[in-house]
């Protein structure tokens, strides 16, 4: 593989990955392969019965670094078609992958080899709680701002709401929004 590749003799295949599409291609999944090593990208670009063709080099040392950032980052080709793009001192460079996670993974340890970072592990579930983390807070959004039009047309809530008193620490319950006063102290609370 290395005479194939044209490695120099200090350098070493870190990872690698198929089905990878270059460029502007009209599909995600190319049939190319991409490769990192400590000192390029190597695109082995395969004709149609999967011969390689060409073997593109983009050296690391060309990818831009803005303020500690690494520039290589997720994109999107179109809706469904993750890309990771890697913008050189003479340009930008586009990978089509199948799955973004794989995208995270390859901008994970091209920064490690650049910068020495070490690679965060990333579990099988990773990338669903990141998901989850953003469906909530998308969710937390709606609430509010379901909330806020309720108020606005003077629907009231039904909710109930359980909190302690500021004034005694009285277990207390009341309808979200209104205000009552703790039957102990005679302070007056809010709940919500």
């Amino acid at each position: 593989m290395s005479e194939e590749l044209k490695l120099n003799p200090d350098e070493s295949v870190i990872m690698s990955a198929d089905q990878i599409g270059y460029g502007n291609g009209l599909f995600g999944g190319g049939k190319n392969e991409l490769i990192l090593t400590n000192q390029a990208l190597l695109l082995k670009v395969k004709g149609m019965f999967g011969n390689t063709k060409e073997v593109l080099r983009f050296p690391l040392s060309e990818i831009r670094i803005v303020n500690g950032q690494v520039q290589a980052l997720p994109g999107k080709k179109d809706i469904v078609t993750p890309t990771l793009d890697i913008y050189f001192n003479s340009g930008m460079e586009r990978f089509l992958f199948i799955w973004e996670r794989d995208v995270k993974n390859w901008i994970e340890h091209i920064n490690s080899v650049i910068t020495g970072a070490p690679v965060r592990e990333r579990g099988e579930f990773d990338d669903m709680f990141e998901d989850m983390a953003k469906l909530s807070a998308v969710a937390d959004t709606l609430s509010g701002s379901v909330n806020k039009v309720k108020s606005a047309l003077g629907i009231r809530s039904t909710e109930q709401i359980a909190l302690r008193c500021p004034g005694c620490g009285a277990s207390l319950s009341g309808t979200e929004g209104e205000v009552g006063k703790c039957p102990y102290c005679g302070s007056f609370v809010k709940f919500e």
